[in-house]
């Protein structure tokens, strides 16, 4: 009895911590310090035996393989990369490729319920929330010292982390808002349709401060993907909420000034095309510039790539040799997580990375959180042709924390 009261206690700590991360996520603060207690409290669960018995039968193990076989590739790499500091801190940054597969697809059976992963959602919304409540008393706090509007904009108003991540965040919070209301089977409460439609207004508002392109780009998908999820299924409900989400883009659009500066400078760059000056570029003819630089390393080490300590050093020689001034000066990464690992471990390392997307699109059909895993793959999947996401602890603790969550609820979820 004593036992089983212990492992009881063990696994609601061990879920009020998954909580408190997912909380923390958004800010990007205290992830370490959570990771590591998290990491405590389940090796302090006698039952081991039935973690990998639960991997076994519910195939939860090819999703750990695939991320545990990426991070394994770029250890491999620092075999022949020249580097080895850079290589470390690259390996440190991925390290939860192996610790968040251990202790998410492991969980016990009794936290994996609609209920549980209901409530995660709703941490991570909180945060969500909470991280724009800070960012915006921050610029209201500037502004009344400086009288700069800047302060609303892009970077200065995102002061915890980048913009394009905490914008692919936000985007990602609408879609669980949009599953807790309009995908499940069950009916939510009137309160709670009503918070998460006021959280919503404070959302899409920052999303539209942050300029993110690649946020704008994901509010999009964002609504078309839930529309037409919504008119496959003729899901009046979610329909109504994707209706409401576009009516608030739409006025934020037009109403926020600059809302749309940074659309409309990208514009005028690729617009320019060969007329752009290399060493003074905008930032998107500046990514399309990086992505040919990376193109031609890859083509020069096709199979095994450069090695993980190597990739930025190789960047920045192409860089110094073609005349991209900012992007030496600022040792600019290829600004695609596809090129940054065809780069960095080859071609090897670019069809590891692809199955890693084509397995929950296989799978997810069959389970009960297929909109919402197929559009976090589908919303990730933007974001890395865009960024490397992988090379920063948001990006990589976004990613990993919910591939291993989707997985294990969906597995639990199965029709």
């Amino acid at each position: 009895m004593k036992r089983e009261q212990y492992q009881k206690l063990i696994r609601a700590v061990f879920y009020a911590l998954l909580c408190t991360l997912l909380w923390l996520l958004p800010c990007k603060m205290y992830i370490s310090p959570c990771v590591m207690l998290l990491g405590l409290v389940w090796l302090a669960d006698p039952d081991y035996a039935g973690r990998w018995q639960r991997l076994k039968e519910r195939r939860l193990w090819i999703p750990m393989l695939l991320l545990i076989g990426y991070y394994l590739l770029y250890l491999i790499s620092m075999a022949y990369t020249g580097n080895m500091a850079a290589g470390w801190f690259t390996m440190e940054k991925k390290l939860l490729f192996v610790i968040a597969p251990l202790l998410l697809l492991t969980m016990p059976d009794e936290l994996v319920s609609r209920r549980h992963f209901n409530g995660l959602l709703t941490a991570f919304i909180v945060g969500c929330c909470v991280t724009i409540a800070a960012s915006l008393a921050y610029a209201f706090v500037c502004y009344n010292h400086t009288g700069d509007s800047a302060y609303f904009y892009y970077q200065l108003v995102s002061p915890f982390q980048h913009p394009s991540y905490l914008a692919m965040y936000l985007t990602f919070s609408l879609a669980a808002a949009l599953y807790l209301v309009g995908c499940q089977t069950e009916d939510t409460s009137m309160a709670g349709r009503v918070s998460l439609a006021l959280y919503a207004i404070p959302a899409i508002v920052y999303l539209f401060l942050l300029q993110s392109k690649a946020g704008f780009l994901s509010l999009i998908l964002l609504l078309v993907f839930f529309a037409i999820y919504g008119l496959v299924r003729r899901n009046k409900k979610l329909l109504i909420s994707v209706l409401y989400i576009a009516v608030l883009s739409g006025a934020s659009f037009w109403l926020i000034p600059n809302a749309s500066s940074r659309l409309e400078s990208s514009a005028a760059e690729l617009s320019a095309g060969a007329q752009t000056n290399v060493a003074d570029a905008g930032t998107s003819s500046m990514r399309l510039l990086i992505w040919k630089e990376a193109l031609n390393i890859t083509v020069e080490h096709p199979l095994f790539g450069v090695g993980a300590g190597d990739t930025q050093d190789c960047l920045n020689q192409r860089y110094e040799a073609a005349g991209m001034i900012k992007a030496y000066r600022k040792e600019l990464n290829a600004h695609s997580q596809v090129m940054q690992t065809a780069v960095a471990i080859g071609l090897i390392g670019v069809l590891l990375l692809a199955a890693i997307f084509v397995y929950p699109i296989v799978v997810c059909r069959r389970t009960k959180l297929m909109p919402l895993w197929l559009f976090f793959i589908l919303l990730v999947g933007l974001n890395i042709l865009v960024e490397s996401m992988w090379e920063t602890i948001a990006g990589v603790s976004f990613f990993t924390v919910f591939y291993c969550l989707l997985a294990r609820y969906g597995e639990m979820n199965a029709n």
